[in-house]
């Protein structure tokens, strides 16, 4: 019902300024993903909190871009992007030991930015901030390569959400600026991105069933993704 009520509410905001200025174009991203993990134990004189230690990997996303202009200084602008590759690299090394995993997978991302232009130069500065709205699709891939004393071996493996105990969905906030100026038909604009989950991508009472036969034992999860994207865009006035 989330996924639904988050999606209704897109097209409600969408719709009811269909008689504004209307703009569409094309955009696409080159950037990093990564996700931030903590791991809470707390029960039987035990209190243990484990961080994940993450890396950025590169990604890319491609889309559509709608325009509304409410008047010369406020737009609001919905977005369409699919983010070819997600996820998040770890890396673990003691002595002769190495250990690196690469964990990917794609999502549908659904931004919708709220923004505030202005005049500048031969273009137009836009600064923007809005919710985002995140669907994990397919299967989660993860490459692990072990290194001992200088031999490596490396394994593939594929899983579903359910089986990692991830939602399929999470919801975040953009916070993003940008340049555009006319080109052609249409506007050409440059910019940049960071977004960050406010909601948890691990299902809690999953992941708790792997601990439900220590009694008193206590065990809370977060999991949250973060992203920064340096984007281009065209768009053409209806």
């Amino acid at each position: 019902m989330k996924k639904i009520s988050c999606l209704l509410t897109m097209l409600v905001v969408c719709s009811s300024i269909f008689a504004m200025d209307v703009s569409l174009g094309v955009k696409g991203d080159i950037g990093m993903n990564t996700f931030t993990q903590e791991v809470n134990v707390k029960g039987s004189g035990i209190s243990m909190t484990t961080d994940l230690d993450t890396n950025f990997i590169f990604s890319g996303r491609i889309g559509v871009v709608a325009g509304f202009q409410i008047n010369d200084l406020f737009a609001i602008e919905p977005e369409v992007m699919f983010n070819l590759r997600n996820g998040a690299k770890f890396d673990m090394s003691e002595d002769d030991y190495k250990v690196e995993s690469i964990m990917t997978y794609k999502t549908l991302e659904l931004p919708v930015m709220f923004k505030a232009k202005f005049n500048v130069g031969n273009g137009k500065l836009a600064v923007g901030i809005g919710p985002q709205f995140n669907l994990l699709i397919g299967d989660i891939h993860e490459k692990t390569t072990v290194t001992y004393d200088g031999e490596s071996v490396t394994e593939t493996d594929a899983y579903s959400a359910e089986d990692n105990c991830m939602k399929t969905f999470s919801m975040g906030l953009a916070i993003g600026a940008e340049y555009g100026i006319e080109l052609g038909a249409g506007t050409l604009v440059v910019g940049g991105r960071l977004a960050f989950d406010l909601t948890n991508m691990l299902d809690e009472d999953a992941f708790k069933k792997d601990y439900e036969n220590l009694e008193g034992i206590t065990v809370e999860a977060t999991m949250q993704q973060i992203q920064f994207f340096p984007s281009i865009a065209y768009m053409i006035k209806l």
